[in-house]
């Protein structure tokens, strides 16, 4: 995956230097929230699209490894490499049922796993892409994904939380009680059509999970919003600018 967005996530989780290079272990469910970017021609960007997929039976061994990535269609098993020193995954080619079940040339699954916090050696999330196509179509997701375990934060509850656009490339993200965890971090990754690198900020909760967030977005802009407690990340809910 892309450096720049590794990094970004990194510091906001971890402080403003990554943590020290140590060998990691993958968890065995990983929950991916993923923008999908669709090349309906091969060539030009067409609709961008929020898609949960998940990692299941994820095992590493000498520097191998294996999953099942479940997405909208038949699993599809996964056999690839894991560097536990440098946290680099990577799934070989192969086919099945990504998106929906029509079929698909899965062309690549990989990214980078961090030990996001409190460090203990568990790779709990993974900043990472799935690659595809159908025909002539191309399809380029990014997604972040987090590990299912105990002391995982909530997500930002959907039904508290509203998007209010106050003028041309201004929007209010307003979150109402309850809306997420108190005092908990709010991350807010802005997914625009024709960019491969979302913008990143991060913000705060108040006590009661209320927050308001004031954002650069146009008409059409994906935003994906998570929490953060203890240096752990919640899965992240998306929203759509009107």
């Amino acid at each position: 995956m892309r450096r720049a967005l590794i990094l970004t996530l990194l510091a906001a989780s971890c402080g403003s230097d990554p943590p020290t290079v140590r060998q990691l272990t993958l968890a065995s469910t990983y929950d991916l929230s993923a923008v999908r970017r669709d090349f309906s021609d091969g060539v030009s960007v067409t609709a961008q699209h929020a898609v949960a997929l998940t990692l299941e039976d994820v095992l590493d061994s000498g520097g191998n490894a294996r999953a099942v990535l479940v997405g909208s269609g038949a699993p599809i098993d996964l056999m690839g490499s894991f560097d536990p020193a440098d946290g680099r995954l990577r799934f070989d080619p192969t086919t099945g049922e990504v998106w929906s079940n029509r079929f698909d040339v899965v062309d690549g699954v990989g990214g980078t796993a961090v030990d996001g916090g409190p460090t203990d050696g568990l790779a709990n999330e993974i900043v990472g892409f799935v690659q595809t196509s159908s025909g002539t179509g191309q399809y380029e997701a990014s997604y972040l994904a987090v590990a299912r375990v105990a002391d995982r934060p909530d997500p930002i509850v959907e039904a508290n939380t509203t998007l209010e656009v106050r003028a041309l490339g201004e929007v209010r993200i307003v979150g109402s009680a309850g809306a997420a965890p108190g005092s908990a971090g709010v991350e807010v990754f802005r997914h625009q059509l024709l960019e491969r690198e979302p913008e990143f900020t991060l913000h705060q909760a108040r006590d009661d999970g209320t927050f308001v967030i004031d954002v650069v977005a146009f008409e059409g802009d994906l935003l994906l919003l998570r929490t953060r407690l203890t240096g752990r990340a919640s899965t992240a809910v998306a929203f759509v600018v009107p």
